[in-house]
Order: structure tokens, then C-alpha cells, then sequence
């Protein structure tokens, strides 16, 4: 029986790291310890495993903000729709973002 409930700990600590990461954690109280914190819980969640480096330098690239007001007319007539087309349309602003990084 110990088995089975030992299968859901991988599950457990991605929902832990999940709940963990939020937009607030940093915002609250902005540090670099926070912001590393946030970092190897993403870490982990994408590569299965925190590596521990040297010192690390970031970059940050903040696109051009999108008014929700210029779609809203739309958004009235065609929710799901307009959705859609708003997520696709930021969704290929981050990895134009990212891809320019790397």
C-alpha cells in the first residue's frame, strides 16, 4: 500500500512547486533571493532538477503592451474567438521574445 502512494510524490512536489510560484511571491518583497527561489522551482519544473551555478546573469525583455480595450467590441460578439486570437497573438510575441535571446 506504501507503494502506491508512493507513486503520487513526484505529482505532489509539482503541484507544491507549482502552488509555490506565484505572481505575488516577488512582488511582495522583491529580492534576489525570491527571484533565485522562482528560478529553480521553474527549473525544476521544466528539467526535472535544479542545477546550482555560479554566478548567473539574466536578461529581460519586456514586449510592447497589448490594450485589451482595442479587442473588447469584439471580445462582446465573439468570446472565444477573440480569445483565442488574443492568446495566439501574445503566445507568438513571447517566443519571438525568446527566441531573439537565445
Amino acid at each position: 500500500m506504501l507503494h502506491k502512494f508512493q507513486q503520487f510524490y513526484p505529482d505532489l512536489e509539482r503541484l507544491i512547486n507549482f502552488i509555490a510560484i506565484s505572481d505575488e511571491y516577488v512582488a511582495k518583497a522583491p529580492s534576489q533571493e525570491r527571484f533565485l527561489e522562482v528560478i529553480i522551482r521553474l527549473e525544476r519544473e521544466v528539467f526535472g532538477t535544479a542545477k546550482m551555478r555560479g554566478p548567473r546573469v539574466a536578461s529581460l525583455r519586456v514586449g510592447e503592451p497589448k490594450n485589451l480595450r482595442d479587442c473588447y467590441d469584439t471580445y462582446k460578439a465573439q468570446k472565444r474567438e477573440t480569445v483565442e486570437q488574443v492568446t495566439l497573438e501574445l503566445e507568438t510575441t513571447v517566443r519571438t521574445l525568446v527566441t531573439d535571446v537565445s
